[in-house]
């Protein structure tokens, strides 16, 4: 099997492709895992969300710029 990899330049760039992938996605798994990009709420967090303060637009200074509920 693997003198047929080394020969086929098609099934090396089939198991190439296969491998990044895989890498990529673990690499993107453990990034979000441990919170590079934000931290991730809880399973609690989900559960209690307020609806009226979970779509409201706020600016950079914490003022109000507009709400996407629909009961005010």
């Amino acid at each position: 099997m693997l003198e047929r990899i080394k020969r086929s330049p098609i099934l090396k760039w089939t198991l190439g492709i296969v491998i990044s992938i895989f890498a990529i996605l673990i690499i993107l798994y453990l990034c979000i895992y441990f919170g590079l990009f934000g931290k991730i709420p809880t399973s609690e967090d989900l559960q209690n969300l307020d609806q009226n303060e979970a779509t409201q637009v706020l600016s950079a200074d914490g003022e109000l710029i507009g709400k996407y509920y629909i009961f005010d």
